[in-house]
Protein backbone atom coordinates (compact mmCIF):
# COMPACT_ATOMS: atom_id res chain seq x y z
CA UNK A 1 0.00 0.00 0.00
CA UNK A 2 1.24 3.48 -0.86
CA UNK A 3 0.86 6.56 1.33
CA UNK A 4 1.43 10.26 1.05
CA UNK A 5 3.12 11.33 4.27
CA UNK A 6 2.95 15.08 4.77
CA UNK A 7 4.59 16.93 7.64
CA UNK A 8 4.47 20.52 8.74
CA UNK A 9 6.94 22.19 11.08
CA UNK A 10 5.76 23.28 14.52
CA UNK A 11 5.93 27.00 15.20
CA UNK A 12 8.93 28.30 17.16
CA UNK A 13 8.83 30.96 19.84
CA UNK A 14 12.15 32.56 19.02
CA UNK A 15 14.92 32.42 16.44
CA UNK A 16 17.24 30.97 19.10
CA UNK A 17 14.73 28.20 19.82
CA UNK A 18 14.42 27.57 16.06
CA UNK A 19 18.22 27.29 15.63
CA UNK A 20 18.62 24.90 18.58
CA UNK A 21 15.62 22.84 17.51
CA UNK A 22 16.87 22.58 13.93
CA UNK A 23 20.29 21.38 15.06
CA UNK A 24 18.73 18.73 17.30
CA UNK A 25 16.32 17.58 14.58
CA UNK A 26 19.16 17.30 12.04
CA UNK A 27 21.21 15.23 14.51
CA UNK A 28 18.27 12.83 14.96
CA UNK A 29 17.64 12.69 11.19
CA UNK A 30 21.30 11.81 10.57
CA UNK A 31 20.94 8.76 12.83
CA UNK A 32 17.43 7.69 11.75
CA UNK A 33 17.22 4.61 9.54
CA UNK A 34 13.83 3.84 7.95
CA UNK A 35 12.42 0.56 9.25
CA UNK A 36 12.90 -2.53 7.14
CA UNK A 37 9.95 -2.98 4.80
CA UNK A 38 9.26 0.74 4.39
CA UNK A 39 10.07 1.83 0.83
CA UNK A 40 10.54 5.57 0.35
CA UNK A 41 9.81 6.49 -3.28
CA UNK A 42 10.09 10.26 -2.82
CA UNK A 43 11.36 12.33 0.13
CA UNK A 44 10.83 16.03 -0.62
CA UNK A 45 11.12 19.28 1.31
CA UNK A 46 8.84 22.26 0.80
CA UNK A 47 10.65 25.21 -0.78
CA UNK A 48 9.34 27.50 1.97
CA UNK A 49 11.01 25.36 4.65
CA UNK A 50 7.74 24.63 6.43
CA UNK A 51 7.71 20.85 6.01
CA UNK A 52 7.68 18.26 3.28
CA UNK A 53 6.17 15.11 1.82
CA UNK A 54 7.18 11.55 1.22
CA UNK A 55 5.59 8.92 -0.97
CA UNK A 56 6.11 5.63 0.83
CA UNK A 57 5.05 2.03 0.35
CA UNK A 58 4.53 -0.65 2.97
CA UNK A 59 3.65 -4.33 2.62
CA UNK A 60 -0.08 -5.07 2.64
CA UNK A 61 0.51 -7.08 5.81
CA UNK A 62 1.77 -4.02 7.75
CA UNK A 63 -0.27 -3.26 10.86
CA UNK A 64 0.64 0.43 10.77
CA UNK A 65 3.82 0.16 12.79
CA UNK A 66 6.07 0.96 9.82
CA UNK A 67 4.10 4.15 9.17
CA UNK A 68 4.02 5.14 12.83
CA UNK A 69 7.77 5.10 13.39
CA UNK A 70 8.81 8.37 11.72
CA UNK A 71 6.03 10.46 13.28
CA UNK A 72 6.93 9.08 16.71
CA UNK A 73 10.61 9.94 16.23
CA UNK A 74 10.07 13.42 14.77
CA UNK A 75 6.93 14.47 16.70
CA UNK A 76 8.78 17.22 18.63
CA UNK A 77 9.38 19.07 15.34
CA UNK A 78 6.55 18.16 12.97
CA UNK A 79 2.86 17.36 12.81
CA UNK A 80 1.88 14.65 10.33
CA UNK A 81 -0.91 13.67 7.99
CA UNK A 82 -0.75 10.20 6.39
CA UNK A 83 -3.05 9.61 3.43
CA UNK A 84 -3.58 6.23 1.70
CA UNK A 85 -2.94 6.45 -2.05
CA UNK A 86 -3.38 4.20 -5.08
CA UNK A 87 -2.00 4.11 -8.59
CA UNK A 88 -4.19 5.80 -11.23
CA UNK A 89 -5.04 2.54 -13.10
CA UNK A 90 -6.32 1.04 -9.83
CA UNK A 91 -8.32 4.19 -9.07
CA UNK A 92 -9.87 4.13 -12.55
CA UNK A 93 -10.80 0.46 -12.14
CA UNK A 94 -12.39 1.19 -8.78
CA UNK A 95 -14.33 4.18 -10.16
CA UNK A 96 -15.51 2.11 -13.13
CA UNK A 97 -16.76 -0.63 -10.79
CA UNK A 98 -18.61 1.97 -8.71
CA UNK A 99 -20.23 3.51 -11.79
CA UNK A 100 -21.32 0.07 -13.07
CA UNK A 101 -22.86 -0.77 -9.71
CA UNK A 102 -24.82 2.51 -9.66
CA UNK A 103 -26.11 1.87 -13.18
CA UNK A 104 -27.24 -1.66 -12.26
CA UNK A 105 -29.02 -0.31 -9.18
CA UNK A 106 -31.02 2.04 -11.39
Amino acid sequence: MKYLVQWKAHQHHSSEHFENDTQRMNAVLDKWIPPEGLVIHHFLARVDGQGGIAIVEVPASDDGSLLAEAPSVFAPWFSYEIIPMMDIPVAIESATHGRELRHRAG
